[in-house]
């Protein structure tokens, strides 16, 4: 972005007066309006200072809680500021960049920057960088589609904040970016063992703002990278006094030849979409059925899932009558088996005030107020034959999704973008045991079920209910 570009963005964004912000830099507003409109720059040796100045008085201007959401505009990719400073210091080196790159055009040296090489240096420069570069590429990709390859694992010991913090608000291209995160090792990368909930956040949320595609490598490469196809490539590695180091190359041989060799690497998909489901399970009927004979199970869910419905309530959804019957013969499998189910309060709430469960495969059924009771009633059956001991209710703020585990897999089930179905698989429980760890270590968010519990739930329903009616 041109750096007259970026300051009007800057300034209007807060609505602060050109005038007063010329004063501020000690400058002319005439000097001022001719780097807003491009016919001259800071001079070289004045950038530096320049920089800090402009950031510092934009900082004043726009910190407060969430304020990062305001710079979307120009940084799709950004992260939240924890204070004033992370805010000043992104904003010097953004403007910094576009000066030097402004700069480099005007001198000529721009005509080698394709096939130059920068290197940055240090955790905070690093993660401000990555959000200014790859700002920079979503913003001059004309809408064409974006497809990013990391091999940094989100819980790296070297980039603890990075993946972690980064947040992709905007791809301007209308539909979200394709992201393949790459790990070596699903059970020992994916979730470390002092970790509860967070991974399961991270998957969650990182599905509102892109299309997540996880992969198992066999082989581990040399350093952690992040390429953007077409665009960059990010190598990161360490100092030999420890420090983080980054460097930046846009050299499209360069990039081309890494994102071979990463293809040519033997991995296995993790990540199957609504339309691979559906194939599977066609051409393998059996395979739901074998999942839950695979004891012990568990299936949590903090999504209202459809785990009552009959054919009756799916007869108007355009969907495979093979697939109808098989979530609901997977549902009544779950509930009649040994599997462990748990559930959490908002999930719960969720459907009394809206009335819509989630059936995976087949999509949001509505139940109809004047039904809700009987649906509900549909679990009497089970309570009855005592299976209610296998039934939890849990107090819970984990982001919407349902979680199955077997004997040596977990799956992590939940809604995309498009609100179609996603499913990551790992080939280990340990996904499943660390949120059953967390809920025996907060006893307090554990609710016993019992035939009294549930008949209390039923009449409140049944008074929300006619309150909505009338």
């Amino acid at each position: 972005m041109k750096t007259g570009v970026l300051l009007e963005t800057l300034i209007n964004i807060p609505k602060i007066s050109k005038t007063d912000f010329a004063i501020y830099l000690n400058m002319a507003p005439s000097s001022l309006s001719k780097i807003l409109n491009g016919s001259r720059l800071p001079y070289s040796k004045e950038k530096k200072q320049f920089s800090r100045l402009a950031a510092g008085y934009f900082a004043d201007a726009l910190y407060c809680h969430n304020c990062y959401i305001k710079l979307k505009e120009i940084f799709p990719v950004i992260y939240d500021f924890h204070s004033k400073f992370e805010l000043e210091n992104f904003l010097s080196l953004a403007i910094a960049y576009a000066i030097n790159k402004d700069l480099d055009e005007e001198s000529g040296a721009f005509l080698n920057f394709p096939n130059s090489e920068l290197s940055y240096l240090g955790i905070n420069n690093i993660l401000n960088m990555i959000c200014i570069l790859t700002s920079e590429s979503i913003n001059s990709s004309s809408g064409e589609e974006l497809e990013f390859f990391n091999t940094i694992s989100i819980y790296s010991p070297f980039f603890p904040d990075i993946i972690q913090r980064v947040q992709l608000l905007d791809t301007t291209a209308g539909k979200p970016a394709i992201f393949h995160q790459f790990l070596t090792s699903s059970t020992d990368e994916c979730v470390q063992k002092n970790d509860k909930q967070n991974y399961l956040s991270v998957i969650v949320h990182a599905q509102k703002y892109v299309d997540l595609y996880l992969w198992e490598l066999c082989e581990k490469p040399d350093n952690p990278y992040l390429l953007l196809k077409g665009k960059y490539l990010l190598i990161f590695s360490r100092q030999p006094d420890g420090t983080p180091l980054m460097t930046y190359i846009r050299q499209k041989s360069h990039i081309v030849s890494c994102l071979t060799a990463l293809l040519n690497i033997k991995r296995k998909q993790m990540t199957f979409s609504q339309s691979e489901i559906k194939q599977i399970l066609t051409e393998h009927p059996s395979h739901l059925s074998k999942l839950l004979k695979r004891q012990p199970n568990s299936l949590f869910t903090s999504i209202p899932l459809g785990y009552l419905v009959d054919e009756e309530d799916l007869k108007n959804f355009k969907a495979d009558e093979k697939i109808k019957l098989l979530m609901i013969d997977f549902f009544q499998e779950v509930l009649t088996n040994d599997t462990e189910f748990i559930i959490t309060i908002d999930a719960m709430m969720k459907f009394c005030i809206t009335g819509t469960v989630v059936v995976p495969l087949i999509g949001q059924v509505n139940i109809p107020a004047d039904r809700r009771i009987a649906y509900l009633k549909r679990l009497n059956g089970f309570i009855r034959n005592k299976q209610f001991n296998k039934i939890i209710i849990i107090n819970s703020t984990l982001p919407e999704m349902m979680v199955f585990g077997s004997e040596s897999k977990s799956m992590i089930y939940l809604l995309d973008h498009n609100l179609q179905d996603k499913v990551h698989t790992f080939p280990s429980r340990e996904i499943n045991d660390n949120l059953q760890r967390n809920f025996t270590e907060n006893p307090k968010k554990i609710v016993n079920f019992s035939v009294e519990l549930w008949n209390s739930y039923l009449d409140e329903m049944a008074i929300k209910i006619q309150e909505l009616i009338s």
